[in-house]
């Protein structure tokens, strides 16, 4: 099974070029990500609406990446679904993921 980053429904950060991808389209181009960066990743969802619709595209929810306590790019998500955050990693890469807001180093202030 090949489920690659930034394909059918899942959205994707590049450190090589800092392009974001959706759905297998480039949505957007960003700053890039080295070593020792601190990359934060949010999916921020309101609670569903109360009369529901198939056609219902309100916002329910913002997708934020940033960089080192910097919003670098931010996408209104527009359906409810199951989100998970996954690290695609290459040639012995290795990454910290820290899941409590108390302990995040770099926050955005108004976040």
């Amino acid at each position: 099974m090949n489920l690659p980053l930034g394909g059918d429904g899942s959205i994707a950060w590049k450190s090589n070029d800092g392009k974001i991808l959706s759905d297998h389209v480039v949505e957007s181009q960003i700053e890039t990500y080295r070593k020792n960066d601190a990359i934060g990743i949010a999916v921020r969802m309101y609670p569903p609406h109360k009369y529901p619709t198939q056609e219902s595209k309100y916002p329910r929810g913002i997708l934020t990446f940033m960089k080192n306590g910097k919003i670098v790019y931010e996408k209104t998500v527009t359906k409810h679904d199951h989100y998970c955050i996954a690290f695609s990693l290459f040639n012995f890469a290795s990454v910290k993921v820290n899941y409590r807001k108390s302990e995040m180093k770099y926050l955005p202030n108004d976040f």
